[in-house]
């Protein structure tokens, strides 16, 4: 597995929960990744938008969300004509277990499906198993 160093790391949270965003910022944080490198959004049309603009090295996307779903938002990554963005890795954070919601998620290739509440461990492993590196927090000489 390769290192990455966190700091460089770009993570984007696509979220209707203020909350939600708020704790996964400090989770995020607690990783080593720096708050100017973590970007938020209220709903999957504007994480689309936040995906094109800052195109972060992974993911977070709730599934049940208002006017658009993170399925739809994950349909719209996976189908863009700009590879580059297709491959986006995506980590599906919802509080929904069912298995058709799994299942969904696995036919639209997703990276990785996890259930809130998440632990920063897990966090940090689903981000290391999704870009199969190790993080470090901070260079090492």
């Amino acid at each position: 597995m390769d290192s990455v160093e966190c700091r460089r790391l770009k993570i984007l949270v696509i979220d209707d929960e203020p909350l939600i965003r708020t704790t996964l910022r400090r989770q995020l944080g607690m990783i080593g990744l720096p708050q100017s490198n973590i970007f938020e959004s209220a709903n999957a049309a504007e994480g689309f938008l936040e995906t094109v603009q800052h195109r972060p090295d992974v993911v977070f996307c709730d599934i049940h969300m208002p006017m658009v779903d993170g399925f739809h938002y994950l349909k719209q990554v996976r189908k863009s004509a700009d590879a580059t963005l297709a491959a986006t890795p995506v980590i599906m954070l919802t509080g929904d277990a069912s298995e058709s919601s799994v299942l969904t998620a696995r036919s639209l290739s997703v990276n990785a499906y996890l259930v809130k509440p998440v632990s920063t461990k897990i966090l940090q492993q689903s981000i290391e198993r999704t870009l199969k590196a190790t993080l470090i927090p901070m260079h090492r000489s």
